[in-house]
């Protein structure tokens, strides 16, 4: 470089040779004073011609060090021009549209916001109160549509639709495998114990796992294609079992039967459920918008899984909810009936009360 105070001249040397000056700041100024040839003044990529049809240009020139953040389009035709700073040649790299603020689509929309920001008759009165107005209500649009996908998605994981059959099969299969191998081990370990043998402790381990594992796909022969369903299902299929019971028919009058403090809870539990699938419905909502913005995506994406695992547990806890005010109210319902029960609920009891229920249905 011929021109420059002799400090600068220092300071391109340090540079050449991979030394940070302690001064770099300064003299960075410096040297945007005395820039290389077809590169901008301005530390901020800048916008360049464009190739056609709206298409960015392909290619700009680039610091051959990394140094700074300036970029320059290329010359039309001949060699690339070499940097004064480094006297190396300005390297090509793709380039990628940016601004001083933002980039891709969150600049073009920040954008258009500003220029309908700066419209007149945006800065009237009545102007900000109809578009506050349409600022609440699309709000409460969006809370709606959440509600509804929601209300469908709840659905989903309840339903026992054949149209799902596959997915119930595939459940079926595995809970069959489970309950075999289980009942297997079951038969294994009485025989151990039998015997008297050292491994019948073992076995009987085993057995108590295997247990588990089938009951984490199901209580009972799977029905639906999700394990929600079967497991609020389970709930009328145990008291079936065990009190011959039909839990659709005496639900209403068990419900009116049950102490207030009892009701408060089973309806703590319902509401948790419904807002589980509500997040789930706003996740879903976030992936849509993600099409657009990413970062709304992941939120989605995190939105589905806390859903979903939220679903669980509040499914697990409305049925064992349900299943006790069965065990321990329903003497109650019987009573109410004026049908006799003098102990626990047995399955003579159950029997006539679903009877009663049903009147011949």
């Amino acid at each position: 470089m011929a021109h420059g105070p002799p400090i600068f001249h220092e300071f391109l040397a340090k540079l050449r040779a991979g030394v940070e000056p302690s001064d770099f700041d300064a003299m960075s100024r410096l040297a945007l004073e005395i820039h290389p040839p077809d590169l901008s003044r301005d530390r901020i990529f800048q916008d360049l011609p464009t190739g056609g049809a709206g298409h960015p240009q392909l290619d700009v020139l680039v610091c051959p060090r990394k140094r700074c953040a300036r970029v320059g389009a290329p010359p039309a035709s001949g060699a690339d021009p070499v940097c004064p700073v480094f006297a190396e040649a300005l390297p090509r790299r793709p380039a990628r549209r940016r601004s001083a603020n933002g980039t891709g689509r969150t600049a073009a929309l920040r954008d258009q916001l500003n220029t309908i920001a700066a419209e007149p008759a945006l800065r009237s009165t009545g102007t900000v109160v109809l578009a506050l107005i349409a600022v609440l209500a699309g709000a409460a649009g969006a809370g709606l549509i959440a509600q509804a996908l929601g209300g469908g998605l709840e659905r989903l994981w309840l339903t026992d639709s054949r149209v799902l059959g596959a997915l119930t099969s595939r459940r079926t299969r595995q809970w069959t495998t489970a309950d075999e191998d289980f009942r297997a081990a079951l038969v294994a370990a009485g025989k151990a114990k039998i015997a008297d043998s050292e491994d019948a402790k073992a076995l009987a381990t085993r057995a108590v796992e295997l247990n588990a594992a089938r009951n984490q796909i199901a209580l009972v022969t799977p029905s639906h294609p999700f394990w929600l369903g079967d497991r609020i299902g389970a709930v009328d299929a145990r008291a079936i079992d065990t009190y011959q019971l039909d839990l659709v028919s005496a639900w209403p009058r068990l419900w009116l039967v049950v102490p207030d403090a009892t009701r408060t809870e089973l309806a703590a539990a319902r509401m948790a459920l419904s807002s589980a699938t509500r997040v789930g419905a706003w996740g879903l909502g976030y992936v849509v918008v993600g099409i657009w913005w990413w970062p709304a995506a992941v939120a989605g994406v995190v939105a589905i899984g806390t859903a979903w695992w939220r679903g669980r547990t509040a499914g697990q806890a409305l049925a064992e909810l349900l299943e006790s005010t069965v065990d321990l109210y329903g003497r109650q319902l019987a009573d109410a009936l004026g049908i006799a029960c003098l102990g626990p609920l047995t399955c003579e009891v159950g029997d006539e009360i679903t009877r009663t229920l049903r009147k011949r249905t």
